[in-house]
Protein backbone atom coordinates (compact mmCIF):
# COMPACT_ATOMS: atom_id res chain seq x y z
CA UNK A 1 0.00 0.00 0.00
CA UNK A 2 1.37 3.36 -0.95
CA UNK A 3 2.11 6.01 1.65
CA UNK A 4 -0.06 8.60 -0.06
CA UNK A 5 -3.56 7.56 -1.03
CA UNK A 6 -4.85 9.08 -4.24
CA UNK A 7 -8.42 8.70 -5.39
CA UNK A 8 -8.66 7.39 -8.97
CA UNK A 9 -11.57 9.73 -9.68
CA UNK A 10 -10.85 13.16 -8.22
CA UNK A 11 -14.02 14.64 -9.69
CA UNK A 12 -16.08 12.29 -7.55
CA UNK A 13 -14.05 13.16 -4.49
CA UNK A 14 -14.58 16.90 -5.01
CA UNK A 15 -18.31 16.40 -5.28
CA UNK A 16 -18.49 14.00 -2.39
CA UNK A 17 -16.71 15.96 0.33
CA UNK A 18 -18.89 19.13 0.24
CA UNK A 19 -21.98 16.98 0.28
CA UNK A 20 -20.72 15.09 3.30
CA UNK A 21 -19.91 18.29 5.15
CA UNK A 22 -23.26 19.91 4.28
CA UNK A 23 -25.47 17.05 5.39
CA UNK A 24 -23.22 15.87 8.28
CA UNK A 25 -22.61 12.49 6.67
CA UNK A 26 -19.84 10.03 7.44
CA UNK A 27 -16.96 8.62 5.39
CA UNK A 28 -16.45 4.91 4.99
CA UNK A 29 -13.02 3.55 4.06
CA UNK A 30 -12.88 0.93 1.32
CA UNK A 31 -9.99 -0.85 -0.39
CA UNK A 32 -9.93 -1.47 -4.12
CA UNK A 33 -7.55 -2.05 -6.97
CA UNK A 34 -6.73 0.62 -9.46
CA UNK A 35 -6.96 -1.74 -12.43
CA UNK A 36 -8.25 -5.27 -13.04
CA UNK A 37 -7.53 -7.31 -16.18
CA UNK A 38 -9.49 -10.47 -16.89
CA UNK A 39 -7.58 -13.54 -18.12
CA UNK A 40 -9.40 -15.10 -21.06
CA UNK A 41 -7.96 -18.59 -20.50
CA UNK A 42 -8.67 -19.15 -16.85
CA UNK A 43 -11.51 -16.75 -16.56
CA UNK A 44 -9.99 -15.32 -13.40
CA UNK A 45 -9.31 -11.67 -12.79
CA UNK A 46 -5.78 -10.75 -11.83
CA UNK A 47 -4.75 -7.48 -10.26
CA UNK A 48 -2.09 -5.73 -12.25
CA UNK A 49 -2.23 -2.43 -10.39
CA UNK A 50 -1.63 -1.22 -6.87
CA UNK A 51 -4.22 -1.33 -4.12
CA UNK A 52 -5.32 1.97 -2.63
CA UNK A 53 -7.80 3.23 -0.07
CA UNK A 54 -10.69 5.54 -0.92
CA UNK A 55 -13.57 7.08 0.94
CA UNK A 56 -17.20 6.50 0.27
CA UNK A 57 -20.01 8.74 1.52
CA UNK A 58 -22.61 7.00 3.61
CA UNK A 59 -25.70 8.55 5.22
CA UNK A 60 -25.41 9.27 8.89
CA UNK A 61 -27.93 7.48 11.06
CA UNK A 62 -30.84 9.84 11.71
CA UNK A 63 -31.83 10.75 15.22
CA UNK A 64 -35.40 10.42 16.46
CA UNK A 65 -37.22 13.37 18.10
CA UNK A 66 -40.41 13.79 20.04
CA UNK A 67 -42.61 15.85 17.76
CA UNK A 68 -44.50 17.70 20.52
CA UNK A 69 -41.30 18.42 22.44
CA UNK A 70 -39.55 19.97 19.41
CA UNK A 71 -42.46 21.59 17.57
CA UNK A 72 -44.61 22.25 20.61
CA UNK A 73 -48.33 21.73 20.89
CA UNK A 74 -50.48 23.70 18.55
CA UNK A 75 -52.79 26.34 20.07
CA UNK A 76 -55.74 24.84 18.24
CA UNK A 77 -55.06 21.46 19.84
CA UNK A 78 -55.09 23.00 23.32
CA UNK A 79 -58.20 25.15 22.71
CA UNK A 80 -60.12 23.17 20.08
CA UNK A 81 -62.98 24.69 18.12
CA UNK A 82 -64.85 23.51 15.10
CA UNK A 83 -62.45 25.19 12.72
CA UNK A 84 -59.46 23.97 14.70
CA UNK A 85 -60.79 20.43 14.69
CA UNK A 86 -61.21 20.56 10.94
CA UNK A 87 -57.67 21.91 10.59
CA UNK A 88 -56.32 19.14 12.81
CA UNK A 89 -58.13 16.54 10.74
CA UNK A 90 -56.66 17.97 7.55
CA UNK A 91 -53.18 17.93 9.07
CA UNK A 92 -53.64 14.36 10.20
CA UNK A 93 -54.75 13.32 6.73
CA UNK A 94 -51.79 15.07 5.12
CA UNK A 95 -49.39 13.49 7.60
CA UNK A 96 -50.86 10.06 7.00
CA UNK A 97 -50.64 10.57 3.25
CA UNK A 98 -46.97 11.52 3.53
CA UNK A 99 -45.73 9.20 6.24
CA UNK A 100 -48.37 6.54 6.59
CA UNK A 101 -50.06 5.97 9.92
CA UNK A 102 -49.92 8.70 12.55
CA UNK A 103 -47.02 8.15 14.93
CA UNK A 104 -45.55 10.00 17.85
CA UNK A 105 -41.85 9.78 16.99
CA UNK A 106 -40.50 11.00 13.66
CA UNK A 107 -37.05 11.00 12.13
CA UNK A 108 -34.94 14.08 11.45
CA UNK A 109 -35.79 14.21 7.76
CA UNK A 110 -39.52 13.76 8.46
CA UNK A 111 -39.36 16.52 11.05
CA UNK A 112 -37.73 18.85 8.52
CA UNK A 113 -40.41 18.06 5.93
CA UNK A 114 -43.19 18.68 8.46
CA UNK A 115 -41.70 22.06 9.39
CA UNK A 116 -41.34 23.11 5.76
CA UNK A 117 -44.89 22.01 4.93
CA UNK A 118 -46.27 23.89 7.95
CA UNK A 119 -44.37 27.06 7.04
CA UNK A 120 -45.61 26.89 3.45
CA UNK A 121 -49.18 26.43 4.61
CA UNK A 122 -48.97 29.30 7.12
CA UNK A 123 -47.28 31.61 4.60
CA UNK A 124 -44.04 31.83 6.59
CA UNK A 125 -40.57 31.83 5.08
CA UNK A 126 -38.27 28.90 5.60
CA UNK A 127 -35.48 31.27 6.66
CA UNK A 128 -37.54 32.55 9.58
CA UNK A 129 -36.65 29.50 11.61
CA UNK A 130 -38.93 27.02 13.38
CA UNK A 131 -42.29 28.03 14.72
CA UNK A 132 -42.67 29.05 18.34
CA UNK A 133 -43.91 26.31 20.65
CA UNK A 134 -47.02 26.82 22.70
CA UNK A 135 -45.06 27.26 25.95
CA UNK A 136 -43.14 30.19 24.49
CA UNK A 137 -46.34 31.79 23.13
CA UNK A 138 -48.01 31.53 26.55
CA UNK A 139 -44.92 32.93 28.27
CA UNK A 140 -44.84 35.95 25.95
CA UNK A 141 -48.56 36.58 26.53
CA UNK A 142 -48.02 36.41 30.30
CA UNK A 143 -45.12 38.88 30.08
CA UNK A 144 -47.23 41.33 28.06
CA UNK A 145 -50.07 41.07 30.58
CA UNK A 146 -47.70 41.67 33.50
CA UNK A 147 -46.16 44.66 31.75
CA UNK A 148 -49.59 46.19 31.11
CA UNK A 149 -50.55 45.64 34.78
CA UNK A 150 -47.38 47.33 36.03
CA UNK A 151 -47.97 50.29 33.72
CA UNK A 152 -51.55 50.68 34.97
CA UNK A 153 -50.42 50.38 38.59
CA UNK A 154 -47.79 53.08 38.03
CA UNK A 155 -50.39 55.43 36.56
CA UNK A 156 -52.81 54.71 39.42
CA UNK A 157 -50.17 55.54 42.05
CA UNK A 158 -49.47 58.84 40.32
CA UNK A 159 -53.16 59.77 40.69
CA UNK A 160 -54.20 63.43 40.61
CA UNK A 161 -50.57 64.56 40.65
CA UNK A 162 -50.12 63.26 37.16
CA UNK A 163 -49.62 66.15 34.73
CA UNK A 164 -52.18 66.56 32.00
CA UNK A 165 -51.27 65.62 28.48
CA UNK A 166 -51.71 67.85 25.44
CA UNK A 167 -54.90 66.07 24.42
CA UNK A 168 -56.40 66.43 27.89
CA UNK A 169 -55.53 70.14 28.05
CA UNK A 170 -57.11 70.72 24.66
CA UNK A 171 -60.23 68.82 25.77
CA UNK A 172 -60.65 70.93 28.92
CA UNK A 173 -60.09 74.15 26.95
CA UNK A 174 -62.81 73.12 24.54
CA UNK A 175 -65.21 72.44 27.43
CA UNK A 176 -64.46 75.83 29.01
CA UNK A 177 -65.06 77.67 25.73
CA UNK A 178 -68.34 75.84 25.18
CA UNK A 179 -69.53 76.67 28.72
CA UNK A 180 -68.61 80.36 28.33
CA UNK A 181 -70.42 80.55 24.99
CA UNK A 182 -73.51 78.92 26.54
CA UNK A 183 -73.58 81.42 29.42
CA UNK A 184 -73.11 84.36 27.06
CA UNK A 185 -76.06 83.22 24.96
CA UNK A 186 -78.24 82.77 28.05
CA UNK A 187 -77.39 86.29 29.27
CA UNK A 188 -78.17 87.76 25.86
CA UNK A 189 -81.50 85.94 25.68
CA UNK A 190 -82.42 87.06 29.22
CA UNK A 191 -81.55 90.69 28.45
CA UNK A 192 -83.59 90.56 25.24
CA UNK A 193 -86.61 89.12 27.09
CA UNK A 194 -86.39 91.81 29.81
CA UNK A 195 -86.16 94.55 27.21
CA UNK A 196 -89.18 93.17 25.37
CA UNK A 197 -91.15 92.95 28.62
CA UNK A 198 -90.37 96.58 29.52
CA UNK A 199 -91.38 97.84 26.10
CA UNK A 200 -94.61 95.88 26.24
CA UNK A 201 -95.42 97.27 29.70
CA UNK A 202 -94.71 100.86 28.59
CA UNK A 203 -96.97 100.40 25.58
CA UNK A 204 -99.74 99.00 27.78
CA UNK A 205 -99.45 101.91 30.21
CA UNK A 206 -99.44 104.41 27.36
CA UNK A 207 -102.68 102.94 25.99
CA UNK A 208 -104.29 103.00 29.47
CA UNK A 209 -103.23 106.65 30.08
CA UNK A 210 -101.29 105.88 33.26
CA UNK A 211 -97.99 107.58 34.01
CA UNK A 212 -94.92 105.49 33.59
CA UNK A 213 -93.95 103.54 36.63
CA UNK A 214 -91.24 105.04 38.87
CA UNK A 215 -90.16 105.53 42.47
CA UNK A 216 -93.00 108.01 43.27
CA UNK A 217 -95.66 105.53 42.22
CA UNK A 218 -94.00 102.91 44.36
CA UNK A 219 -94.32 105.23 47.42
CA UNK A 220 -98.02 105.87 46.72
CA UNK A 221 -98.65 102.16 46.48
CA UNK A 222 -96.92 101.60 49.83
CA UNK A 223 -99.11 104.27 51.52
CA UNK A 224 -102.28 102.78 50.08
CA UNK A 225 -101.28 99.35 51.33
CA UNK A 226 -100.69 100.75 54.86
CA UNK A 227 -104.09 102.50 54.95
CA UNK A 228 -105.80 99.33 53.78
CA UNK A 229 -104.07 97.37 56.51
CA UNK A 230 -105.28 99.88 59.16
CA UNK A 231 -108.85 99.51 57.97
CA UNK A 232 -108.59 95.75 58.10
CA UNK A 233 -107.21 95.80 61.66
CA UNK A 234 -110.00 98.14 62.96
CA UNK A 235 -112.84 96.12 61.50
CA UNK A 236 -112.81 93.25 64.06
CA UNK A 237 -113.34 95.64 67.04
CA UNK A 238 -116.45 97.21 65.51
CA UNK A 239 -117.82 93.79 64.79
CA UNK A 240 -117.32 92.70 68.42
CA UNK A 241 -119.14 95.81 69.75
CA UNK A 242 -122.18 95.31 67.56
CA UNK A 243 -122.38 91.68 68.67
CA UNK A 244 -122.78 92.61 72.39
CA UNK A 245 -125.54 95.14 71.60
CA UNK A 246 -123.84 97.99 73.49
CA UNK A 247 -122.62 101.30 72.38
CA UNK A 248 -118.90 101.30 71.88
CA UNK A 249 -118.76 104.78 73.60
CA UNK A 250 -120.37 103.40 76.79
CA UNK A 251 -117.42 102.77 79.09
CA UNK A 252 -119.26 102.29 82.47
CA UNK A 253 -118.30 98.99 83.97
CA UNK A 254 -120.88 96.62 85.43
CA UNK A 255 -121.29 96.43 89.25
CA UNK A 256 -119.06 93.91 90.93
CA UNK A 257 -118.84 92.26 94.37
CA UNK A 258 -116.40 94.90 95.61
CA UNK A 259 -118.95 97.67 94.96
CA UNK A 260 -121.69 95.90 96.94
CA UNK A 261 -119.53 95.63 100.02
CA UNK A 262 -118.99 99.38 99.99
CA UNK A 263 -116.87 100.75 102.86
CA UNK A 264 -116.68 97.56 104.83
CA UNK A 265 -113.30 97.12 106.51
CA UNK A 266 -111.66 95.33 109.39
CA UNK A 267 -111.58 98.49 111.60
CA UNK A 268 -115.39 98.75 111.73
CA UNK A 269 -115.58 95.13 112.89
CA UNK A 270 -113.18 95.87 115.77
CA UNK A 271 -115.26 98.85 116.99
CA UNK A 272 -118.34 96.74 117.21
Amino acid sequence: MADEVVCPKPELEERCKPRCVKYLLEYEARSACAERIKNDESGEAHCTGQYFDYWRCVDKEERVFDREEVLGRDVASVFPTKAAKADLENRAQVFKALFGDDKRFVTESELREIQEATQRRDGADADDGPQKPLAEILREAKEKKEQAFQEGWREMKTGKNRPLTEDELQFFDTLAEAEALKRRRENEEEAAELDAFRRAREQEQARAGEPPSGRQDDGVMVKRRKALAAVVRAAPKAAAASHTGQDPDDSDPAPTLGGLLGGYSSSSEDEA
